[in-house]
């Protein structure tokens, strides 16, 4: 088969779709009997970490690279020319991954959805915004071939969304950042404690701040906690989302500025002993489709915080992760003493290695493929 795939959003810091698509595209890798067509713009860069992949397979992978447009629906220009060379090089099937509008362009299109978080929490985005995802889901819904989500909680939830859907909607086991599969040294572990002068003790949160994960709850909860343990601080590593004034607000309010430390974004290599190092990762979502940030701190056998969702009781186990009630701060504060216990006991060699068998980027492709070649 011919694959097309779209990465046209690769092309600076990534975001969470960014990261399945070029897992996605790793996937691939392991199934050489077809041949992948990658289309980017003129802003995607290789050589900086970006599906490298490509470069060590050229006779699996061709890169189309097709100039955005610009002025007045630039966007959309930039798909009808790149359905318009899919339709020209006869591809038997493309996996949308970033607009549903590319749904209406091409006829034997898969496209991914990851959530529904527009649905389920309106008020966390502007009004345009939640306009254009409701109409252009509802015509995807009417024109796409195939639906593929990322989680059989989001299969049930897509189901409930639009009980008429025709199509089959499957679902691709996401897998880890690459970042988190990699060793570290000693060294390397001081050179991050240095650069980002470290305390002894913290717990941690790697995600966009954004009101969807929750940071005011969190840490609500932390005040709690810190006040009958001081000795613990809370690093905070993300970017500036969207309406996060009030996140930094409560940290001025509460009087817990010099407990809480923000690092922003951080590269990839400082990630592993960011983690590593930390008492455990608190990631108390109100709503996720999946959950990778979980799930690389518990491959590498960090303890993990999460919401009582069914998502997570889908990739996680009560040996990995506390599960909490996200709407009550007093749950938390109580889930960060049993976090931290478990931190005590856990063994800081060990990977849980059948989270590489059951979720890895290989059986997300192969999921995939099978979708398109049914």
């Amino acid at each position: 088969m011919k694959i097309a795939i779209d990465a046209s959003n690769l092309s600076g810091k990534k975001t969470g779709i960014d990261f399945m698509t070029e897992g996605i595209i790793e996937g691939f890798a392991s199934f050489p009997e077809h041949k992948y067509l990658i289309y980017v713009t003129e802003k995607f860069r290789r050589g900086k970490g970006m599906i490298s992949v490509v470069d060590q397979n050229p006779g699996k992978f061709e890169v189309v690279r097709i100039k955005k447009p610009s002025g007045v629906a630039s966007g959309l220009r930039w798909y009808l020319s790149a359905t318009r060379d899919m339709r020209r090089k006869q591809v038997d099937a493309f996996i949308s991954t970033w607009t549903f509008t590319a749904s209406l362009l091409f006829p034997r299109t898969i496209q991914i959805i990851p959530d529904l978080s527009p649905f389920v929490f309106p008020q966390m985005y502007k009004r345009k915004h939640r306009f254009m995802f409701r109409l252009t889901l509802w015509l995807a819904t009417l024109r796409a071939w195939k639906f593929v989500t990322i989680s059989e909680a989001m299969v049930a939830e897509i189901r409930d969304r639009y009980p008429k859907l025709k199509q089959t909607v499957t679902a691709i086991p996401l897998s880890l950042n690459n970042w988190a599969l990699q060793r570290v040294t000693g060294k390397q572990t001081q050179d991050v404690i240095q650069k980002y002068q470290l305390p002894d003790n913290y717990l941690i949160s790697i995600s966009t701040i954004q009101p969807r994960k929750n940071y005011e709850n969190m840490l609500k909860a932390f005040a709690m906690f810190s006040h009958l343990h001081p000795e613990y601080h809370y690093l905070i590593v993300g970017q500036k989302g969207w309406l996060f004034d009030e996140v930094f607000a409560l940290v001025k309010n509460m009087q817990i500025k010099d407990k809480v430390q923000f690092l922003d974004y951080a590269p990839d290599a400082d990630l592993p002993a960011l983690l590593d190092r930390s008492s455990g990762l608190m990631y108390a979502s109100f709503y996720e489709g999946f959950g990778i940030p979980a799930l690389n701190a518990a491959y590498r056998g960090v303890p993990v915080l999460v919401s009582e969702l069914p998502v997570f009781r889908e990739i996680l186990t009560e040996k990995q992760a506390v599960f909490v009630n996200p709407h009550v701060a007093d749950s938390i504060a109580r889930g960060i003493e049993q976090l931290v216990d478990k931190s005590r006991k856990r063994n800081y060699t060990v990977r849980d290695e059948e989270i590489l068998h059951k979720f890895s980027w290989k059986n997300a492709a192969a999921k995939l493929i099978e979708t398109a070649g049914s």
